[in-house]
C-alpha cells in the first residue's frame, strides 16, 4: 500500500497489521519520525485509530485524511 497517499475510509477499513505496516512506512520514509503505536481514539461521534511517533520526544498524530485548510475565515462561519 502506498504511504505518501492515504485515505480515512482505506485507513479505516484496514486490520490492525495493515495500520501498522502503513505507519511504518511512513517512519521508513521519514525516519526522523520514530514510529511508537496505534491507539484507538474518539472523539463525538467519530472514532478512528491513530498512529503515534516520536519526534525529538514530541508526540506527533497520524490519521489520514483529505486535504485540510488551516485558518479562521469568519465568511464561512455559521
Amino acid at each position: 500500500m502506498k504511504a505518501d497517499h492515504l485515505e480515512l475510509t482505506i485507513w479505516d477499513a484496514l486490520k490492525p497489521a495493515g495500520r501498522e505496516d502503513v505507519a511504518r512506512a511512513v517512519s521508513r520514509k521519514h525516519p526522523q519520525f520514530e514510529f511508537q503505536e496505534i491507539r484507538p481514539q474518539a472523539q463525538g461521534d467519530q472514532a478512528h485509530h491513530i498512529a503515534f511517533f516520536d519526534w525529538r520526544g514530541i508526540e506527533f498524530a497520524l490519521l489520514p485524511g483529505s486535504e485540510a485548510v488551516l485558518g479562521y475565515d469568519p465568511r464561512r462561519s455559521p
